[in-house]
C-alpha cells in the first residue's frame, strides 16, 4: 500500500476522532446571580469544545440609582480559540430593559413555533449544581419567621417549576437562614447546566429551519442580532 494512502487513512481516521469527541463533549453554562445589601452580582459564562470557545459576561456591582439599575463595571468577554475580545460600560434602564424584551418577543415572532423548540432544547440541558441560599432579616423575630417561610415557598416552588423542564442531574442544595437581630438581605444562586454539543449544533440548525419558515424572519434575526 503507498505512504499516500497510508497517511490518508491515518488523517480521515483522526478526523473522525475529532468529529466524535467534539460532538460528545458538552457545553456547559454557568449562572451565578448575588445579592448583598443595595448591591448585585450577576455572572454568565458558556464554555464550549474543552474551553476554546467561551462567552462571559459579567456585572460585577449593580445597584438602583434615580430609579435607574446602575452598573458600576461591566464586563463581557469572548474567546475563540485564545483571542480574547472585551467590552465595555454601560447603563440599564427601564427603557433599555423594555426594548430588550420587545426584541425577544420580535424574534419569538419570527420563528415558527419557537416555543415548541425552547421546550424540546431545554429538555436536552442536565443542571448538574443548583445551590441557592438566602438570608433574611425583617427586624422583628415574627415577620422574620413569616418572611423566611415565604422565600423558602418561592425557592422552592422555582425549582419544582424549572424541573419540568430541565433534568436535575445532582441533588440541589437550598437554605433559607433567617436574622433575627436586624433587618437583612442577602441571597447566592449558583446554576451549572450542560448540553452535549451534537445536541446543541442540532438546536441551532432546527432553529435556523423554523426562521426561514417565517416570512422575513432570517432579516429579521439578523438585524436584531447585529444591531445588539
Amino acid at each position: 500500500m503507498p505512504w499516500e494512502w497510508i497517511w490518508a487513512a491515518i488523517l480521515t481516521a483522526s478526523l473522525f476522532l475529532l468529529i466524535f469527541f467534539a460532538v460528545r463533549s458538552e457545553v456547559t453554562c454557568r449562572f451565578e446571580i448575588k445579592r448583598r445589601g443595595e448591591d448585585d452580582y450577576l455572572s454568565f459564562q458558556i464554555r464550549a469544545l474543552f474551553g476554546l470557545l467561551s462567552y462571559q459576561f459579567e456585572v460585577p456591582v449593580l445597584f438602583m440609582k434615580n430609579g435607574r439599575l446602575q452598573i458600576q463595571t461591566e464586563k463581557e468577554k469572548h474567546q475563540i480559540a485564545g483571542e480574547n475580545q472585551q467590552s465595555g460600560r454601560q447603563k440599564i434602564s427601564f427603557e433599555r430593559a423594555l426594548e430588550f424584551y420587545q426584541r425577544l418577543k420580535l424574534l419569538r415572532l419570527h420563528t415558527d413555533h419557537f416555543t415548541t423548540w425552547l421546550l424540546h432544547t431545554l429538555r436536552r440541558f442536565r443542571i448538574t449544581a443548583w445551590d441557592w441560599n438566602t438570608s433574611i432579616g425583617t427586624g422583628e423575630a415574627a415577620w422574620t419567621a413569616i418572611a423566611t417561610g415565604q422565600i423558602w415557598a418561592i425557592q422552592t416552588s422555582l425549582l419544582g417549576g424549572l424541573s419540568h423542564f430541565i433534568h436535575l442531574q445532582s441533588m440541589p442544595r437550598m437554605a433559607v437562614r433567617p436574622v433575627y437581630n436586624h433587618v437583612y438581605f442577602s441571597t447566592d444562586l449558583l446554576c451549572i447546566a450542560k448540553i452535549r454539543f451534537g445536541y446543541a449544533m442540532l438546536a441551532g440548525l432546527h432553529l435556523l429551519v423554523r426562521i426561514r419558515r417565517v416570512k422575513g424572519g432570517l432579516s429579521v434575526w439578523q438585524n436584531i442580532l447585529f444591531k445588539a
